[in-house]
């Protein structure tokens, strides 16, 4: 029997009544008496049922139908192993920090990379000093540098874009768009991070308003959340949601 604290990514309060106009898919067929389904995208319906067999023989199918709904799929978290070692990360994985004793600048990765489905991250920003920078990075991108080539970062304060190590400020993006006059963030802002993995496009908004958009991130690697830390500021992952009725 599904519950929730064997199946965390299952809703089952939400369930609807299968639709008769559908039809199964076969996903097991064999010896074994239960059988663990994985992986199932989230926040979906799915319907299952099942039937025994014996010496070859198939019995008709059940007639009580299991529905379920995945969850809607939580925020990433900073990746202690993927980060810098003097980054000091929250027992929940939500907030990080350069460690007090650091005197250089660190950096966090998050822990699930952009895809087609995951699109959109979002992080809240604290404290005054303009030594941030928040945006993306290529899987095993280094974590000892404010900015480098294989990254694609927005720095707090002065609303400067680094890409791919070439910092562009606001007189000089010629592959960088404008949406709106909000092209800075701050303590207490919320930035929002948004990849198109298959264009290779990225889009940061700041408090739910779109700020930037550049094009010419790699499709063939993964793609992580990423700050970069050059004072106390301690970043945390956030729930806030943009509109996105202007970035398409």
């Amino acid at each position: 029997m599904c519950t929730e604290d064997r199946y965390p990514n299952l809703d089952l309060a939400s369930t609807r009544p299968f639709p008769e106009d559908s039809s199964f898919t076969i996903i097991y067929e064999g010896p074994q008496n239960e059988f663990h389904v994985k992986s199932l995208p989230s926040n979906e319906q799915h319907w299952f049922r099942v039937r025994a067999c014996s010496n070859n023989i198939m019995s008709r199918w059940c007639n009580k139908t299991l529905s379920v709904k995945t969850k809607e799929e939580r925020g990433f978290s900073w990746d202690r192993a993927a980060s810098h070692k003097e980054t000091v990360i929250s027992m929940e994985g939500q907030r990080v920090q350069r460690s007090p004793s650091s005197s250089h600048w660190v950096c966090a990765f998050g822990n699930k990379a952009f895809n087609l489905k995951r699109r959109y991250a979002t992080i809240k920003v604290s404290g005054d000093s303009p030594y941030l920078y928040v945006g993306v990075a290529y899987k095993g991108a280094p974590v000892a540098e404010a900015y480098n080539n294989v990254s694609v970062l927005w720095r707090k304060g002065s609303g400067d874009l680094c890409f791919h190590g070439v910092r562009l400020n606001r007189s000089k993006l010629p592959s960088v768009s404008s949406a709106s006059g909000e092209l800075c963030y701050g303590g207490g802002d919320v930035v929002g991070i948004m990849v198109d993995v298959k264009l290779g496009k990225v889009a940061f908004f700041c408090n739910g308003v779109l700020a930037r958009t550049a094009s010419g991130l790699r499709t063939d690697v993964d793609v992580l959340p990423f700050v970069s830390l050059g004072s106390g500021d301690a970043p945390s992952y956030d729930h806030a949601l943009p509109d996105l009725s202007s970035c398409s």
